[in-house]
């Protein structure tokens, strides 16, 4: 086998593999200083919306191992309110989603 073929080869079985794995995400964005979900504060509404939909009909409830959060504050303030507040959206949204 030449290796142009052993290439193809690995490059087609890498993309079947990449393909089972398809990712979606949302960004999600809170009010300065703020926890809570909002739905009415930029494009929250549509991009959770979408997400969620997403979520049941590509993914459905038998397919679905896990969704991940990540969450993330401004660099204003100090580094240990920063980090409080990151695990109090990440406990919202992680209910949220529960939630609908």
């Amino acid at each position: 086998m030449t290796m142009k073929r052993i290439l193809l080869l690995f490059l087609l079985f890498c993309g079947g593999y990449v393909h089972a794995q398809e990712l979606d995400s949302a960004r999600i964005h809170y009010r300065q200083g703020h926890r809570e979900v909002d739905v009415l504060f930029r494009d929250n509404r549509a991009e959770l919306e979408r997400f969620i939909r997403t979520l049941r009909e590509e993914h459905g409830a038998d397919r679905l191992e896990s969704v991940v959060i990540r969450s993330w504050a401004s660099p204003e303030g100090v580094n240990r309110l920063n980090g409080v507040l990151s695990e109090r959206r990440a406990d919202s949204l992680k209910s949220y989603l529960v939630r609908h």
